[in-house]
């Protein structure tokens, strides 16, 4: 960082700027993800389906953000990204 801005002003700003596209790209993919499956009838069903994938998708881009700043290496951050959401994974039932 060089200083013209704190780390609060850092993640508020990338939560601000994200914020519309992740919401665009949950809001797409759950709508015709929900429509093709037919889960359950009624949109309270959907709005829960679509605010539960807008949170994954907020904590995937949330952990990204931590590797990427504390590994240099681009290609290593991705291996280091995949390995910590495979191990969020593999323990998804047990925390």
């Amino acid at each position: 960082m060089n200083g013209y801005y704190g780390v609060a002003a850092y993640i508020l700003a990338n939560f601000l700027s994200s914020f519309p596209f992740l919401v665009a790209i949950a809001l797409t993919s759950c709508t015709i993800t929900y429509n093709m499956v037919k889960f359950r009838p009624g949109f309270i069903h959907f709005v829960f389906f679509t605010l539960n994938i807008y949170g994954c998708i907020s904590v995937i881009e949330s952990l990204m953000m931590v590797v990427a700043s504390l590994v240099p290496n681009f290609l290593m951050g991705i291996i280091t990204g995949a390995g910590i959401i495979g191990i969020m994974m593999m323990t998804s039932g047990f925390f």
